[in-house]
């Protein structure tokens, strides 16, 4: 969500993640999930904060199900099948509402994506994701 304070914290740490595996082939997405979002409006959140992913709009939470996404930031990890192999969050920055570390103690999607990528399971395949609570879509807009 664009306007989500601590998803805008982690733009920092997003593009370092982008930079870090880029060259590992590994791909990140940025899914914003408001309905009346417009897409200049992505675009210009996107430049503001520089974000280097590729953003998509999700007005119809069509990628919100399919992940079972609930807080904004949520990190997901799939593999090229679809498989979601690792759900939660980007690190403990922010281990509860209100409260933020300077630094994270703990890194799981970094560990996950390492994990992965030496071929070793995810020991923490599953972690709570603290942020922006995504709004359910009202029955008119529901399939």
């Amino acid at each position: 969500m664009e306007d989500c304070p601590i998803s805008n914290a982690y733009t920092p740490e997003i593009n370092r993640l982008v930079d870090a595996y880029h060259s590992r082939d590994v791909s990140f997405v940025l899914i914003h999930s408001d309905p009346k979002l417009e897409l200049d409006d992505a675009r210009n959140h996107r430049k503001a904060y520089k974000l280097k992913p590729a953003v998509v709009l999700d007005r119809d939470h069509t990628w919100v199900k399919y992940a079972g996404a609930k807080v904004s930031p949520e990190a997901f990890v799939f593999d090229p099948c679809g498989k979601r192999l690792y759900h939660g969050r980007i690190d403990d920055r922010f281990p509860r509402l209100g409260k933020r570390r300077m630094k994270p103690t703990k890194t799981e999607l970094r560990n996950a994506l390492d994990s992965l990528l030496n071929q070793k399971p995810i020991l923490t395949p599953q972690s709570k994701a603290v942020g922006c609570y995504i709004t359910e879509l009202p029955p008119a807009h529901k399939d």
